[in-house]
This record gives C-alpha cells, structure tokens and sequence, in this order.
C-alpha cells in the first residue's frame, strides 16, 4: 500500500506532535546533524508555538501507519527571511 498524506491545519496538527518528535529524534540522530536528547527537547518545546504562526500547515506521511515523513511551515512577509 502506498503512502498516505495528510494536510493538518493549526486546529489539528497537534494530534501529530508527539510522532513527529519521535520522528525527529530518529531522523536527526543521524549524520551529518548527529543531534541528540537536548536538541530533540528543544524541537519539542518549540513545536508547540509553530501553529500560532499565520499561514501554517503541516502535511504528513504515514506508511502502513507509521508517521515516515513531515513538513510545515508558514507564510512570512517579503525580506524576513
């Protein structure tokens, strides 16, 4: 069965918070980032705050119900970044 993509929107992305930290922690322990416990803790308690920015979404994976892919974002005004 091929992957599966959902669209979540500020109201219902943090139903996926808790897998996509778990994502994060296996996907950037890996070179070159070698990330470990501290920065996985910073990712989860900034994740929280993403929503509150105008224009976010969230869009995820699932494979046979394991979350294997994320991407968010936000809109930003010309010249922020």
């Amino acid at each position: 069965m091929p992957a599966t993509y959902t669209v979540h929107t500020p109201e219902s992305a943090t139903a996926v918070f808790a897998a996509l930290v778990r994502l994060y922690a296996v996907v950037y322990a890996e070179p070159p980032y070698a990330e470990g416990p501290d920065q996985v803790a910073a990712f989860a308690a900034a994740l929280p705050a993403e929503p509150r920015r105008p224009g976010f979404a969230l869009v995820v994976a699932h494979d046979a119900g394991d979350l294997v892919g994320a991407a968010y974002g936000w809109t930003m005004t010309a010249g922020r970044w």
